[in-house]
């Protein structure tokens, strides 16, 4: 069996000037696709790099894969994850990962919110404006709030100062947001005091935790962690990661329930990542949710927590490419 990949480099728009430092943090890099390659290759799969973009469409009716193996954030927009899987479906070639209507609604914080509250999963309280005057008029959850971009991953347009205290820092903070991310609205929200933890989730039909991982500071206050984009540059010093967390069993069972409900109301398909924050009461309120979770290896959370697990890299993919498999029941038609 033939498997395409599709993804997006930073290389590729390395050149790119202007807007925000982060602009390019959700692609990936050739070592990242080159260790995809070679793991697939090790598990017997004949593979072809078709890459992002205009181009990938010759590439994909040149090459004929029978699955495409994608990792494509997409370029511009709030429903650029769905686009490379939105192509697929038009050209009626299997993928793995999530659709493109669950990949366009996970990238916007505040719809997957309003969807995930649908179903009983608890999230910080929160609004969303779309200019600094809308301030005045919303009604701010109580402070300490974080401010971020709506429709951004990887710790794009989170610092050190989107947690903010008063309200003359989140009027600077949201006007901060605004200049450098002006094709966005923004999300206010409750900042949960407490401990940071993602769920990796695996499957379909039913879905399984993978693990879980606390992620905080290495030497600081552990309940006031941001897993901002200074820390994510320097996680090697800042971030000590915790395998399992440290929660008492009532707390694991309950984010075992709400990260597995989330996955299924979401229809999230063969892997992803929760991020959750745990309160002082031991409650859980799910953040967000990556239906591509990066898989840099040594780099990316569900990688580093898989090797705490024992679980190594080309067995986490072939657990994704098995599951897109049986999904499309390929097995059966080849």
């Amino acid at each position: 069996m033939k498997i395409g990949i599709t993804y997006n480099l930073k290389d590729d728009f390395a050149l790119l000037t202007g807007g925000a430092e982060d602009a390019l943090e959700e692609f990936d890099s050739e070592k990242t696709v080159d260790a995809i390659v070679f793991a697939m290759t090790k598990l017997g799969f004949d593979t072809a790099k078709l890459g992002g973009g205009e181009k990938v469409i010759s590439r994909i009716k040149k090459e004929k894969p029978s699955l495409v193996f994608n990792i494509a954030e997409g370029i511009n927009g709030r429903s650029r994850e769905a686009q490379i899987p939105a192509l697929l479906e038009l050209l009626q070639i299997p993928h793995t990962h999530s659709d493109p209507l669950t990949l366009a609604l996970t990238l916007d914080k505040s719809m997957t919110n309003q969807v995930v509250r649908a179903n009983g999963i608890r999230t910080p309280d929160f609004v969303i404006v779309s200019r600094i005057s809308d301030l005045q008029k919303s009604k701010l959850p109580s402070f300490p709030l974080i401010v971020k971009p709506a429709w951004d991953g990887s710790s794009k347009g989170i610092r050190f100062s989107s947690k903010v205290d008063t309200f003359e820092a989140l009027e600077k903070q949201v006007l901060w947001v605004l200049g450098h991310y002006p094709d966005q609205q923004v999300i206010i929200e409750n900042f949960i005091v407490g401990k940071e933890v993602t769920v990796g989730i695996v499957g379909n039909y039913p879905p399984k935790i993978l693990g879980m991982m606390e992620i905080g500071h290495k030497n600081g206050n552990k309940e006031d962690f941001i897993y901002s984009l200074e820390v994510k540059r320097d996680y090697k010093k800042l971030v000590e990661y915790t395998c399992p967390p440290r929660l008492a069993e009532e707390t694991v069972k309950e984010l075992e329930k709400m990260a597995l409900a989330a996955y299924e109301c979401l229809q999230c398909k063969d892997i992803a990542r929760m991020d959750f924050r745990i309160d002082s009461r031991g409650f859980a309120y799910f953040i967000e949710v990556n239906p591509l979770p990066g898989l840099s290896p040594g780099y990316s959370d569900l990688i580093i927590m898989s090797k705490k697990y024992g679980i190594k890299y080309e067995n986490i993919i072939a657990g994704i490419l098995d599951n897109a498999i049986k999904r499309y029941r390929l097995g059966e038609k080849n």
